[in-house]
């Protein structure tokens, strides 16, 4: 049963491939992205590795300094990543529960 647990998750999580290496590629360190998806580091570094990312050295983002302007843009465009996670999951979660009842 718990292997059903993690195989969901790691589906879930290559859902959200172009999410996470947009913001990776946008300056978020992978402890700040695997915190957004309440998930370990190794977790998000290794998908990143897999999906052929190219990492950056080990000079590690401490604090990306944003100017008003873009901490707005990353606002937006944070809420709609957000919005769109929370349907799918809706989504999933239905589909779930309408095959469960055919069983």
């Amino acid at each position: 049963m718990m292997s059903g647990c993690v195989k969901d998750r790691l589906i879930w999580l290559d859902e959200q491939k172009e999410l996470i290496v947009f913001l990776y590629d946008a300056g978020f360190t992978v402890k700040e992205i695997a915190e957004f998806f309440k998930v370990g580091d190794r977790t998000i570094y290794l998908r990143l590795l897999e999906w052929g990312v190219k990492l950056r050295s080990g000079n590690k983002l401490k604090d990306i300094q944003v100017d008003d302007y873009y901490g707005e843009c990353f606002d937006k465009i944070l809420r709609k990543l957000m919005a769109i996670r929370r349907n799918r999951l809706v989504k999933a979660r239905s589909k779930r529960k309408g095959q469960s009842k055919g069983r």
